[in-house]
C-alpha cells in the first residue's frame, strides 16, 4: 500500500535530484539550479504521486497574484541573472515549484480534520519553513535581493531584508495557499505512483525468492 510514506524508489529519486541542485549550487550555477528543481520535482511527482500534480494549479495562482502585485522589487537578485520582461526569474519558478512540492511532500503528512483544522497546522509548518529557507538562503548561500540593501531584516536570524508589507506577503501566500490545499484535500485519494512504475514495482516484489517454510 502507498501512502504518505516514501518508497525507497521514491527517496532514492528525491536524494538524486537533492544532490544535482546541490552539485549546480556549488558550481554557482544558481538559474539552473532553480529551473532544476522545477523539472525535477515535475518529473519525480509524475512518476510517483501524478494525483498531487494538482497542487500547481493553485501554486501558480498565488504565485501569479503576488508577482504582479509586487511590483518592482524582484528586478533583480545577485546571483540570478535570469530575466522576463524585466523581472527577476527566480521568483517566478521558487514560488510555485516550493508550493507545489509542499502539497505533495507535506499536506499528506498531516490529516486532521476538519480540514480548517489542517490549514492551521499546515500553516505553522509553512511559517517555519519560510523562516528557515529564508536563514539558508540568505546566510549559506548568499542570495540576495537587489532592492533588499536599503533594509535591515530581522535581528539576530538576518532575513527577510525587504519593507514590512513584503514580509507579510511571504506568510500570507503560503497560509493562503495552504488554505486551498487543505480544502483540496479534505477527502485525500490514495497517494500511489504511475501506472507502469506500479507495476513494475508490483513484479519486482513479485520476483523475489520466498523464503522456504521451516518445520517446528
Amino acid at each position: 500500500m502507498f501512502n504518505a510514506s516514501l518508497t525507497i524508489f521514491e527517496l532514492s529519486a528525491i536524494v538524486l535530484g537533492f544532490v544535482s541542485l546541490g552539485t549546480l549550487l556549488r558550481y554557482s550555477l544558481y538559474d539552473a539550479a532553480i529551473i532544476a528543481a522545477a523539472v525535477e520535482f515535475t518529473i519525480i511527482a509524475a512518476l510517483f504521486r501524478p494525483g498531487r500534480l494538482k497542487g500547481w494549479i493553485p501554486a501558480l495562482i498565488v504565485s501569479a497574484v503576488w508577482i504582479l502585485l509586487s511590483g518592482d522589487v524582484y528586478r533583480g537578485y545577485n546571483v540570478f541573472k535570469i530575466k522576463i520582461f524585466g523581472v527577476s526569474a527566480f521568483p517566478m519558478i521558487a514560488w510555485p515549484t516550493a508550493l507545489a512540492f509542499s502539497y505533495a511532500y507535506l499536506v499528506p503528512l498531516f490529516r486532521q480534520r476538519p480540514w480548517l483544522k489542517q490549514w492551521l497546522v499546515l500553516s505553522a509548518s509553512y511559517s517555519g519553513g519560510l523562516i528557515l529557507a529564508e536563514w539558508v538562503g540568505y546566510n549559506v548561500f548568499g542570495i540576495h535581493l537587489d532592492s533588499g540593501r536599503a533594509y535591515h531584516g530581522w535581528p539576530l536570524l538576518n532575513i527577510f531584508h525587504c519593507p514590512w508589507w513584503m514580509q507579510v506577503a511571504y506568510f500570507t501566500n503560503g497560509i493562503s495557499f495552504m488554505g486551498m490545499a487543505a480544502w483540496m484535500d479534505r477527502k485525500p485519494a490514495p497517494i500511489r505512483p504511475a501506472a507502469w512504475l506500479r507495476s513494475r514495482m508490483a513484479h519486482s516484489e513479485a520476483s523475489e525468492p520466498v523464503p522456504d517454510a521451516k518445520t517446528p
